[in-house]
């Protein structure tokens, strides 16, 4: 997954890493900073460790590809709706590449 996301040469920052989940949204700096001390996660999110367990449980392989809407400091500067447009192109992109490689 890395490795196709690079190959795009876009214009985003890629990272690997723990991913955080939780029961909750994540938008003060304090809960931030807190994740970051406590656990080390790059970033946080409610729906991936659903996924992950079952695929665990499941013995299927997975990788978890997140695109970060805001950075949980009240600095969003981006419209939901527009960001989820262009994440969703983006994630598409990358797992096109990714299906590329296996073939």
């Amino acid at each position: 997954a890395k490795m196709a996301a690079e190959s795009l040469h876009e214009d985003f920052r890629i990272f690997e890493g723990r991913i955080c989940s939780g029961d909750q949204f994540i938008a003060s700096k304090e809960q931030k900073e807190r994740i970051i001390s406590e656990f080390g996660g790059y970033c946080a999110e409610m729906e991936g460790a659903a996924i992950a367990q079952a695929c665990y449980l499941s013995n299927v392989p997975y990788v978890i590809i997140r695109a970060i809407s805001d950075k949980a400091d009240e600095s969003a500067s981006v419209p939901f709706d527009q960001f989820a447009e262009s994440a969703s192109s983006r994630c598409a992109a990358i797992i096109k590449q990714m299906l590329a490689y296996g073939e």
